[in-house]
């Protein structure tokens, strides 16, 4: 029912980053989640989908320097 990118620039502990929200989009026919990345580098993502039940699955992280 909903998807997001979730990402920080900042580096160091993962428990200490600011992560922020923004939209992704869900393509049915493919599966797939897709979302514009921002300029910010260095860059650490995961997408999140959010099904009717409630239920959240993220992806694993991806670090772009």
């Amino acid at each position: 029912t909903k998807t997001e990118l979730g990402y920080t620039s900042d580096i160091g502990d993962w428990e200490k980053r600011k992560w922020k929200p923004m939209p992704a989009t869900f393509d049915a026919a493919t599966h797939q989640i897709t979302a514009k990345l921002p300029a910010a580098r260095p860059l650490t993502f995961y997408f999140n989908a959010l099904d009717k039940r409630g239920y959240t699955v993220s992806s694993e992280h991806i670090s772009k320097d």
